[in-house]
């Protein structure tokens, strides 16, 4: 899911998953370095678990706390 926000001029965007890991469901946001987005050999967006919940919906209500808090729900 990506949600685009725009500030002023400045475009950015956020992508926020949840998926199925060992434990529950993780959810997964952007890696940034110095500001930046990383990117693996292929080319993809690395991701990484902030958090990991045992229930769907646990997971689903903190991946909806976190896409307000960056600005894009």
């Amino acid at each position: 899911m990506i949600v685009y926000m725009v500030s002023h001029v400045v475009v950015k965007a956020v992508s926020v998953a949840i998926r199925k890991v060992k434990g529950g469901y993780g959810v997964f946001i952007d890696d940034k370095k110095n500001g930046k987005i990383q990117r693996t050999k292929k080319g993809n967006i690395r991701m990484k678990n902030i958090k990991t919940h045992k229930s769907l919906a646990k997971a689903k209500k903190h991946m909806a706390a976190v896409m307000i808090g960056k600005g894009g729900g």
